[in-house]
């Protein structure tokens, strides 16, 4: 059953400042979403993009290396050293 808005009338904003002139708000989503954006960086690859946002969380994280730098784990492209990689072919 369709509803009728033919009963809603649009308010009237009720202005209660002393002074006149009041500067203009932004838009607030806009704001929030070009931030997000200069955060994530998606639009770049990952060897153009600054080291801000999530980038530079990931640079000042990654490589991840064990106490005996064994192993490691990188954002960036796997690498094995010869002793995970022996340990490996020998659980296979």
């Amino acid at each position: 059953m369709p509803t009728s808005n033919h009963h809603v009338r649009e308010r009237q904003r009720l202005d209660f400042a002393k002074i006149q002139g009041s500067i203009q708000i932004p838009n607030l989503i806009e704001v929030q979403m070009k931030s997000y954006q200069r955060f994530l960086q998606m639009d770049l690859l990952p060897s153009e993009r600054d080291d801000g946002g999530l980038q530079s969380v990931f640079t000042s994280v990654f490589p991840i290396r064990d106490f005996p730098t064994s192993a490691a784990r990188s954002t960036r492209t796997p690498r094995r050293s010869a002793t995970s990689a022996a340990i490996r072919s020998r659980c296979s």
